[in-house]
This record gives C-alpha cells, sequence and structure tokens, in this order.
C-alpha cells in the first residue's frame, strides 16, 4: 500500500534490483493500492474495515494456491486523515490480536521523518518486531493487545519496564556465571574445550592439540 511515494517510484525499485515486477502483477501475485483504496475506502478510515480488507486479501491468496499473504504500507496517510494516534493504535491492536491466527506478515512502515515522536511512542508497543534501516529488533518496550486495551495503559507500560529490567538483570546473571563456569571447567580439564574467536578460529586451551590440528602458535592458548 503506497502513499507518500507513487505505484511507478515503488515498481522502479524492483525493476533496479533486478526483478521486473511485470509478470506478478499480471497474474495478480504483486497487488499495489493507494491508501485511499485500503485505509481509508469511503473517506475514512475505519480499522475495522481495514482489518476485513486484510483477511479478505489472504482467503483470496489462500482460494490461488498461495501459501499465504504479505503485505506492507506506507502509514504517511494517518498525518492528514488522523487528528491523533488513538485510532491507529486502535487498528495496530486488532492487527495484533489477528495476524497470528493468519498466514499473514504484515510490516507497517512509519518514516521518522514525517511523523511526530508521540504517535511513534504509541504505535511503538504495538509491534513486536521493529526494523530499523535493515536491522530487524526484538521490540522489549512491546505490549500485548490485551495490555494495551486495559483502563490505565500506563501503568500497564510501566510494569512492563519494570519486567523489563529484571530481566535484563537476569540475563547479566546468567551470562557472567556461564563465562566463569567455563573458566573454571577450562583450568580444570585442559584440552576439552574450544571456542571461536573473532576471526572465526577454532581456539583449544591444550598444547597437545597443536599436532592434531596442526596450529600455528598464535592460536595456542593456556
Amino acid at each position: 500500500i503506497v502513499d507518500d511515494h507513487t505505484p511507478d517510484y515503488v515498481l522502479e525499485y524492483l525493476n533496479q534490483d533486478g526483478l521486473p515486477p511485470e509478470p506478478y502483477l499480471e497474474r495478480g501475485q504483486l497487488v499495489i493500492k493507494t491508501a485511499d483504496e485500503s485505509y481509508c475506502r469511503g473517506g475514512v478510515f475505519d480499522s475495522d474495515a481495514m482489518v476485513a480488507l486484510v483477511r479478505e486479501e489472504t482467503q483470496r491468496a489462500l482460494a490461488e494456491g498461495y501459501a499465504g499473504m504479505r503485505g506492507t504500507g506506507e502509514m504517511t496517510w494517518a498525518l492528514s486523515a488522523l487528528h491523533d494516534s488513538r485510532p491507529l493504535l486502535d487498528y495496530e491492536v486488532k492487527l495484533d490480536e489477528f495476524l497470528p491466527q493468519q498466514p499473514y506478515l504484515a510490516m507497517c512502515q512509519y518514516d521518522r521523518r514525517r511523523f511526530p515522536a508521540y504517535m511513534l511512542i504509541d504505535v511503538f508497543t504495538s509491534h513486536p518486531l521493529i526494523i530499523v534501516g535493515t536491522e530487524v529488533l526484538e521490540n522489549v518496550y512491546y505490549l500485548p493487545p490485551e495490555t494495551l486495551l486495559r483502563p490505565d495503559p500506563a501503568t500497564a507500560m510501566f510494569d512492563t519496564w519494570l519486567e523489563n529490567l529484571a530481566r535484563k538483570k537476569r540475563t547479566e546473571r546468567a551470562l557472567h556465571r556461564s563465562v566463569w563456569e567455563f573458566k573454571v571447567a577450562a583450568e580444570h580439564m585442559p584440552g576439552i574445550f574450544s571456542y571461536l574467536d573473532a576471526e572465526g578460529r577454532y581456539r583449544f586451551v591444550n598444547q597437545r592439540y597443536r599436532e592434531w590440528f596442526q596450529l600455528t602458535d598464535d592460536e595456542i592458548i593456556g
């Protein structure tokens, strides 16, 4: 679904990457819609109607023999169609409830240069994964739909932050203990343990492996 860019602009990306889109367009495997044809059908944004459209398209894809659907949408239309982020958050929550039950992979595109921070913070909490540039990140600030729909979502958000801090501390302790246990085991049972260094080479804790693996001096430790 395009909004900030034209369909031709997006299709040119595929051509530049060596993937001519015409065959996919002709057989309906690739469909490009505008925001007026999807998010704002009828002139207004209706979250229930949009989820129904996603359901219809998914069912159509399955009926045509495809294993599922992939969809992505530019969200800049919301800057002019909505007065605040609440309807957008409501839509994201409904998607979050619907998508796990369907063979549908969705990506919402928010231009950080265009959206105010308060809107991005709201939608941030409703996405379990965040893509920043080319990095796919697990969203530690994600709140499940049942939490976001509570009467006091701010309290739920604060409780989640506290749990994330506690989980981070538990992870650090487990990592430190694992390192300590490895060092103790390596000291008492030399020749058993090996690991990959930063350059991807195996390094061993005992000299006797040198002959077996034809290692150089700088690949031997201990």
